[in-house]
């Protein structure tokens, strides 16, 4: 098995994962490991250097034995175990400290070291606290608007009242920086929420949402002149749109303008298709929709100064300020006036990757998709938020890691390597799931230029290379797997892990593939 390449790219991934997690398993593969692996690496000397998935292999076993060897509940032969583990081979140096499997991105650890385990990936998950799902779905979308995320973690605001904005970045830069798999928001989600918002409650995203970048502006406007470049949601998420509404009688016009978080996406019949009598609608329809002209007769009149009375008339919306970072709520929750109760619409809808904006001046401004929230339920008060992020080369941290290019789920704790066509896929396969909160973000114009390289300011980079060196000791003193340790400070027992509801206590919620 392991001499047939495409081994590497099935079956070993998801080994790696077992005997990190799950070390138990090492026993029944013992006489394959030592029969099939070691042969082939005595046959050929570099079989492991030009090998990247074997090496993964190889290392996830080696930590999964020295798990078990340490573990005091072990019943497996200890014996059989410590010969196992002495008849695997030995790790090319060069590509141990490189591999790239394990975050070892910040100062603390300028070694390789065998008790750090082997990860899949470099992202890091969010704890589940208890029904926060809606949290961690939106942070980390939020998290990949890579320009508002490099303002937040270059901002020096050590000495400054902006405890929020402090929140954000202590988040952001264990997101950024630290080697734990995991993070536990406890502390940002007290900053965050709502003051209604209760513990182990079901609660909106998109609510949420606005609350937080609202309460972050308003915490900006409240610093000094000097600081107010530390109003980032104005400077990358925030936009402004003008009302008109135009009279049909006397031919006036009246004008408002207002500022937004979010633009507000409803259905209508005349942007949708059938698919297997399935609606199936078309956002960028949907989009200028919402641009269009829109009737004002009979009941729906409006009430013109001019005339004094209401009279029929039209009204419109456009931009007259477009953000970095578009987001989009798609309004699935509808209030049945007979029952009383909102309904969800289950209707699909396409998710292009670019959209287009038109201007005042009748141009567009075209923007990519940034981000999917769904949310996978049949009601607003139940079901389970996540989130797909894409990840493309302009966000990486590490210009080298290309194999974080593409489509990730984040589901969690549960972090996941995705491609588009799964993404899709996925929406096919659950009705219930559904597109809830998109963010576009929008594509610069040739004569713009940016830079993308990752600032962070050193009280973070100190902050959370401390954290990795306590997590290095953990690991060691421990000799378990990374699952057992978390950064928290768990002294309140209703901020444990507790999941959302029909969601593993423990692990958070599983694979939804």
């Amino acid at each position: 098995m392991l001499g047939n390449p495409s081994s590497y790219q099935n079956v070993i991934p998801a080994l790696c994962w077992i005997f990190v997690n799950q070390p138990f398993h090492l026993q029944t593969f013992a006489s394959t490991l030592q029969s099939e692996m070691v042969q082939l690496v005595l046959n050929n000397p570099n079989f492991l250097i030009d090998n990247i998935e074997m090496n993964n292999l190889v290392e996830s076993v080696r930590y999964g034995l020295k798990s078990l060897l340490n573990n005091e509940d072990n019943l497996l032969n200890n014996e059989l175990l410590n010969n196992l583990l002495q008849s695997l081979p030995k790790p090319n140096s060069t590509y141990a400290k490189n591999i790239q499997l394990m975050k070892c991105k910040s100062s603390s650890i300028d070694n390789y070291s065998n008790e750090i385990p082997i990860r899949l990936h470099d992202k890091v998950g969010l704890i589940n606290i208890g029904n926060t799902c809606y949290l961690n779905a939106i942070m980390q979308a939020l998290y990949a608007c890579t320009k508002f995320r490099q303002c937040v973690l270059n901002c020096d605001i050590l000495s400054s009242n902006n405890e929020l904005l402090k929140s954000l970045q202590n988040l952001f830069a264990f997101l950024t920086l630290s080697q734990r798999p995991h993070y536990r928001p406890e502390r940002f989600w007290h900053q965050a929420k709502p003051s209604y918002f209760e513990h182990n409650q079901q609660q909106d995203c998109q609510e949420f949402l606005r609350h937080f970048l609202d309460a972050l502006h308003e915490e900006a406007k409240k610093t000094t002149q000097n600081e107010s470049n530390l109003d980032l949601v104005k400077q990358h998420l925030m936009g402004t749109c003008v009302h008109l509404s135009k009279c049909l009688t006397c031919s006036s016009i009246t004008k408002s303008q207002d500022l937004f978080y979010e633009l507000s996406i409803g259905f209508h019949e005349q942007s949708s298709t059938n698919d297997d009598q399935q609606k199936i609608f078309d956002l960028q329809s949907l989009i200028d929709h919402t641009f269009a002209w829109e009737s004002l007769i009979n009941e729906n009149q409006f009430a013109c100064d001019k005339c004094g009375k209401k009279e029929d008339g039209s009204r419109r919306m456009f931009l007259t300020s477009h953000p970095n970072y578009l987001v989009l709520l798609l309004k699935r929750f509808v209030h049945n006036h007979l029952t009383g109760k909102y309904e969800k619409c289950l209707d699909r809808t396409t998710l292009p990757e670019f959209i287009q904006l038109l201007t005042v001046n009748e141009t567009f401004i075209s923007y990519r998709l940034k981000a999917i929230v769904v949310h996978h339920g049949l009601s607003m008060n139940s079901g389970h938020y996540y989130a797909f992020v894409m990840i493309n080369n302009d966000d990486l941290i590490d210009k080298n890691n290309n194999n974080s290019i593409g489509w990730w789920l984040f589901n969690d704790t549960h972090v996941e390597h995705l491609t588009y066509e799964n993404v899709y896929a996925h929406f096919q396969r659950f009705p219930s799931a559904t597109p809830y909160v998109l963010i576009y973000e929008k594509q610069i114009q040739e004569k713009e230029t940016e830079t993308t390289q990752l600032s962070i300011v050193p009280y973070l980079q100190t902050f959370v290379d401390r954290d990795n060196q306590l997590y290095t000791q953990e690991q060691k003193r421990r000799g378990r797997s990374s699952r057992s340790a978390d950064v928290s400070d768990v002294n309140e027992p209703y901020l444990r892990n507790t999941g959302c509801k029909d969601q593993s206590p423990d692990r958070g919620p599983p694979c939804i593939f």
